[in-house]
């Protein structure tokens, strides 16, 4: 009952109405960060610097360069965008952050949107799978991130 106490607890601090919809909406996305936690993992700044293999120290910075998210008030990394054997980020990242950048996409939401299903491939795949297809990744990510609704 911890969690649902904590909840409660959370939700009377809140002034505001909270719809159950809203309600729903948190907990599927808090839901979503579980999964990408678990299967991919989530590197702090530092564990990014040993990985890549740069100098430790330092206060913590945030880094522009990679897919990232808060959580826990910690900015955290998503395992998947790195070529751990060789120590380096993918090459599809930095043109997929700034596809993302010039249409007001956050770090944040495209790796829920790279761990999640879509209809774009084949099989509903997750867009992370496709990582190593750089052009057919772009291409799906640059007509879901500048879709007008």
């Amino acid at each position: 009952m911890e969690a649902e106490d904590m909840l409660r607890q959370a939700m009377e601090a809140n002034s505001g109405h909270i719809s159950p919809q809203l309600a729903r909406a948190l907990q599927a996305t808090e839901n979503a960060w579980r999964r990408v936690t678990a299967k991919y993992g989530m590197l702090t700044g530092a564990e990014v610097s040993d990985l890549l293999g740069e100098a430790p120290g330092g206060p913590p910075v945030k880094r522009q360069d990679l897919l990232s998210a808060v959580r826990g008030g910690v900015d955290l990394y998503p395992g998947f965008q790195f070529d751990r054997e060789r120590g380096q980020i993918l090459p599809v990242i930095a043109p997929l952050l700034e596809l993302a950048r010039v249409n007001g996409w956050s770090p944040a939401d495209v790796t829920l949107w790279l761990c999640s299903p879509i209809t774009s491939f084949d099989g509903e795949d997750q867009p992370v799978a496709h990582l190593h297809e750089p052009q057919r990744l772009l291409g799906v990510a640059k007509d879901t991130f500048e879709a007008e609704w």
